[in-house]
């Protein structure tokens, strides 16, 4: 399986991280305008055929995934397969601040107002779809393992499967697609990736670099300029 990673456009918990307001995010930010810039920018260098064309695309259920994957299923004409592992890491305080118990996440009618391509999974209801607890950082990096376990079995060793997550996430989905040794207490690794970044991984062909993993690129921005680079 060739893993191609997009992450998120900029969101408006994004614009308050960058301000030093992380007191005052909301549980289900949406993309700001830029973000959705963002995300257009990324969809038309899909369309333009300018990356991989991924033979299956899933997102994250939260708003800020749905409203970045929505362009990219349409220029593609791919639907977009909704999974409820694909969130980004539900430790205490990641909602917002001082939340008491975690966001339970859209509906999905809301979710499908969002990304009109999406294909609800099974366990989205009209409670939402996220029904845990907080999340411990061993806890994220076992479901991103058994997530790629899962995927890399129901596809082929030159399918590119596209995921729409987010940062953090991300790290463990990297890791893990490496094999690298993850500690339960969390990564000790992180790769910077900016809102809309792409990251593409995939297993050595059989007959060159046999066993290992090519990171051709991590962070790949080219879709977008100087004044659309946000983290």
């Amino acid at each position: 399986m060739h893993l191609l990673l997009i992450r998120h456009g900029q969101s408006h918990n994004n614009t308050l991280y960058e301000k030093g307001l992380w007191h005052e995010r909301i549980p289900e930010p949406g993309l700001t305008e830029l973000g959705q810039a963002q995300a257009n920018a990324l969809a038309k260098y899909f369309s333009d055929g300018r990356l991989p064309r991924p033979d299956a695309l899933y997102t994250s259920l939260m708003r800020r995934a749905l409203q970045t994957s929505a362009p990219i299923a349409e220029a593609l004409g791919l639907p977009a397969i909704g999974r409820s592992d694909l969130h980004e890491v539900m430790a205490a305080g990641e909602n917002c601040e001082g939340a008491e118990e975690p966001y339970p996440g859209l509906q999905p009618a809301e979710l499908c107002e969002e990304n009109p391509a999406l294909v609800v999974p099974e366990d989205a209801d009209d409670t939402g779809w996220y029904h845990e607890d907080f999340e411990t950082p061993a806890q994220a990096s076992a479901r991103a393992r058994n997530l790629l376990a899962e995927l890399d079995a129901a596809y082929g060793v030159d399918d590119v499967v596209a995921i729409v997550s987010h940062g953090w996430f991300m790290q463990y989905l990297i890791q893990h697609f490496c094999s690298w040794v993850v500690p339960d207490d969390g990564v000790t690794t992180w790769i910077d990736i900016h809102n809309t970044g792409t990251c593409y991984l995939l297993p050595g062909a059989a007959n060159e670099f046999s066993g290992r993993v090519i990171v051709r690129w991590l962070d790949g921005t080219s879709h977008l300029n100087k004044n659309q680079l946000t983290k």
